[in-house]
């Protein structure tokens, strides 16, 4: 699912205007999960990690307009950025557990000790592949037949042999092929019209 360049730029833009409901809807229903995940898998719990998901989208708010050119322009750039500002507010998160005695000076320090060497957004650029498959197969699962979506699922994420599916469903092995293929072929579709909004390409 490769998706083609991406606009971080008009993005970024439409995103500065808080009235642009198209722009801020379709950023928020793809990013609230991934910077949610992102969070719960640093360790902060449900109520911590909603309360990051709003601290790092006011950020985004804040910034769009004021970003230095090559967050604007360069591949990644933008994912970097965001990667950057979760970690460090779910270390802030963290250090005020610190302050109110509840939490683990050894969890902050871990945190703040990853290796500088490593690419920041590369765990986010996974969670947003994973984040547009759900929501790709989520729309496509609603515009095809029940056996089709059945077809390309059982064989293509779960993995289950193709003539056992075939039979399965009453059809032919031929058929299963087709199915899968024309499921793939829309997922691709809507990834790659949809990658217009996020940064998963570098």
């Amino acid at each position: 699912m490769a998706a083609q360049p991406l606009t971080r730029h008009s993005l970024l833009l439409r995103l500065h205007d808080a009235a642009d409901e198209a722009a801020w809807g379709q950023f928020t229903e793809l990013y609230e999960p991934v910077i949610y995940r992102l969070a719960r898998a640093r360790g902060l719990q449900d109520a911590d990690a909603r309360e990051v998901v709003q601290e790092v989208l006011m950020a985004v708010a804040k910034a769009a307009e004021r970003l230095p050119p090559h967050v604007h322009g360069e591949a990644g750039g933008f994912r970097r950025w965001l990667a950057i500002t979760t970690r460090n507010r779910v270390i802030d998160r963290f250090r005020r557990r610190e302050v109110r005695g509840t939490g683990r000076s050894t969890q902050v320090q871990r945190l703040a000790e990853l290796p500088a060497a490593a690419e920041p957004g590369t765990e986010l650029q996974q969670e947003l592949r994973k984040q547009l498959f759900s929501q790709a197969a989520d729309h496509v699962k609603q515009q095809v037949a029940s056996s089709t979506w059945q077809a390309f699922w059982l064989t293509a994420v779960e993995n289950q042999p193709v003539a056992r599916v075939a039979q399965q469903l009453d059809i032919s092995v031929g058929n299963v092929y087709v199915a899968r293929c024309r499921v793939l072929d829309r997922i691709r579709n809507w990834v790659q019209e949809q990658s217009r909004w996020c940064d998963t390409n570098d």
